[in-house]
């Protein structure tokens, strides 16, 4: 009896998870899709909560989330169009319905690595959609400039905010190379670390790219320092200047 609550419980593991990675997945390139999942969240999570699966748990980023939320209802009343003031309201739902959703949480903890590979999938699918529709536009104007950047290329989600979903499937991915899960060996990791720069250049987000640079200047520094002495690292802050500028 007991080794059948232990495979029960593994099991709802495993669908809290992939309903997790499905969200993310059809997030990436079709946001509209997300309420659907949201639901199926939801519904297992009371489901779960039922079978005392989940415990209450909530954290104070959760707390500073619903504040942001109350801080729109709040700015509602100062609003001169109020019609676009509950659309904003509506669309920030998620800083209420996601605080709340995730207090709940899985007393074996979450498959980390199915909810990664979820948004690691859904950002290479959204990328190749990206360069097709780029590829669409290019034949019809013939300016390769205008064609594969920014809105051209990311044209489901705001070029920065797909940016930003580059970077943190790049840093899923190498967490599951550190745990050696498996199918995040060097190799493959290196080819989406390849393909997730090359796609940060066509989103044309200077935020993102400008952060991007200033990681790679602190990992030099923190190179430099457990490798060499502290003279050198005080040479590389020198010449940093000259690259930034590059």
């Amino acid at each position: 009896m007991k080794k059948n609550t232990i495979l029960q419980f593994s099991s709802s593991n495993q669908i809290y998870s992939f309903l997790i990675a499905l969200l993310l997945f059809f997030f990436c390139f079709a946001p509209k899709s997300s309420g659907l999942f949201i639901v199926l969240l939801a519904l297992c999570t009371i489901y779960l909560g039922v079978k005392k699966e989940l415990k209450f748990y909530f954290s104070p980023i959760n707390l500073i989330l619903l504040s942001i939320y109350l801080a729109y209802l709040f700015g509602l009343f100062f609003c001169e169009n109020h019609v676009q003031g509950m659309k904003y309201v509506e669309y920030k739902l998620v800083l209420l319905i996601f605080p709340i959703l995730f207090s709940f949480k899985l007393k074996e903890g979450l498959n980390l690595k199915i909810i990664f590979s979820g948004l690691i999938f859904g950002v290479m699918l959204t990328s190749f959609l990206g360069l097709y529709n780029s590829w669409k536009i290019f034949k019809v104007s013939d300016d390769f400039n205008n064609s594969f950047g920014s809105s051209s290329f990311s044209y489901i989600h705001h070029p920065t905010y797909f940016s930003t979903f580059l970077l943190i499937s790049l840093a899923f991915s190498i967490y599951g190379l550190i745990q050696k899960w498996r199918f995040f060996s060097y190799y493959s990791v290196g080819i989406f670390a390849v393909f997730n720069l090359m796609m940060q250049f066509f989103c044309f987000s200077f935020a993102n790219i400008l952060f991007v640079v200033l990681l790679f200047v602190f990992l030099i520094f923190k190179f430099l320092y457990s490798k060499f002495n502290k003279k050198s690292l005080l040479f590389g802050l020198l010449i940093t200047p000259f690259f930034l500028f590059l």
